[in-house]
């Protein structure tokens, strides 16, 4: 106890010695001084760093041109579909886009350099409900007709789908796809619950859900779609949808959700999509089971 007493009361009385002369030095401007880095130190940096430099622009090089063939693959369909003809596996790029694997940027032995403080750009305004609603009235003359209530708009979407011929189960199991999300059919995204200075994240309405904030590399500046003449559509359903339900046929796992989504897809659009989906025969993958199509994946082997 005497030990952890004495020790107690040495750093007491260290504290109080240092505390006052580093406050004193502190309010007259003067900062310890750090000991330079060596000559030695600062090179084996500067050679790190080169050779990060190096590997990165090879890394930047080498996805720079990934992604603008990525580009030109997508012109060269989009520029089929207009001609009408077939899209084949030829047309897309078929490998996965690069990854950086150099060495990591060094730190620098170096005292860091003050800058100056960036001004912040103010955000950029996004509309609301009601800024939408007063641009279709002045700008189309249109007012769309509300529902009431949360049952009054479900009611609505099950005669629109009914009339797009989807059946009751499809149109339910779709329903629940979309309304994953928090809210109403008339939530804003960000909007959930009004509060003071509360702002929106994104234009999308009805249940919370996220659609138009999609920031994902080359899809950043995408928007939202202006017709179904898109990627979102031409693109995600056959190559993404379809041999999704696919393989879960292959693996015994169904897939109610991404059917529906095809059937509402079809009706909607009046495309079949068969021409140019990825199917398990096109894959290379008819006829084998689920353990099968997995060591396919991992080791290129069936």
């Amino acid at each position: 106890m005497s030990g952890r007493i004495t020790r107690r009361r040495f750093g007491c009385l260290l504290a109080a010695v240092l505390v006052p002369s580093l406050s004193g030095a502190l309010a007259a401007g003067v900062r310890p001084a750090a000991s330079a880095p060596s000559a030695a130190a600062i090179a084996e940096y500067r050679r790190k760093l080169k050779d990060y430099l190096d590997a990165r622009a090879a890394f930047e090089a080498e996805a720079k041109a990934y992604w603008e063939e990525i580009a030109t693959k997508r012109r060269g369909r989009n520029a089929k579909r207009r001609n009408r003809l077939a899209v084949t596996l030829d047309d897309y790029v078929l490998t996965q886009p690069p990854v950086y694997n150099g060495p990591k940027r060094p730190v620098s032995p170096l005292p860091p350099e003050t800058e100056p403080e960036r001004p912040r750009k103010p955000p950029r305004p996004i509309p609301v409900v009601a800024d939408l609603l007063r641009a279709a009235a002045e700008t189309f003359q249109f007012a769309p007709q509300r529902p009431a209530s949360e049952l009054e708009f479900k009611r609505a979407y099950a005669a629109f789908a009914s009339a797009e011929g989807l059946t009751a189960e499809q149109a339910v199991r779709v329903y629940a796809f979309e309304v994953g999300g928090y809210g109403g059919y008339d939530s804003q995204s960000g909007m959930l619950r009004p509060r003071p200075g509360a702002r929106p994240i994104s234009t999308a309405i009805g249940y919370n859900q996220l659609l138009t904030t999609n920031s994902d590399g080359p899809y950043q500046a995408t928007g939202t779609p202006p017709s179904f003449e898109h990627k979102y559509i031409t693109e995600d359903v056959p190559v993404g949808l379809m041999p999704m339900s696919a393989l879960g046929g292959a693996a015994g796992v169904p897939t109610p959700a991404i059917d529906a989504l095809i059937t509402l897809v079809r009706a909607m659009t009046g495309k079949d999509f068969a021409a140019e989906a990825r199917t398990l025969e096109r894959m290379g993958l008819a006829g084998m089971t689920a353990s099968q199509i997995k060591r396919m994946v991992e080791t290129g082997g069936a």
